[in-house]
């Protein structure tokens, strides 16, 4: 898993809310300055592909 991967599903795991794509992305950006929306975006499709949206388990 990419350092932008782990940093994207921990801001996730770890969230008590349902964020959107840019509150993901402004979270981000504290930890990963470089980080570009468009990486966000396809973090999710592929954490979600890969079934760990479900955070639940």
């Amino acid at each position: 898993m990419t350092k932008n991967r782990e940093t994207i599903y921990r801001l996730i795991r770890d969230s008590d809310e349902h964020m959107t794509a840019e509150q993901i992305f402004q979270l981000a950006r504290r930890e990963r300055p470089g980080i570009a929306m468009a990486t966000v975006y396809n973090n999710l499709n592929t954490l979600n592909d890969e079934g760990k949206m479900n955070l639940e388990n």
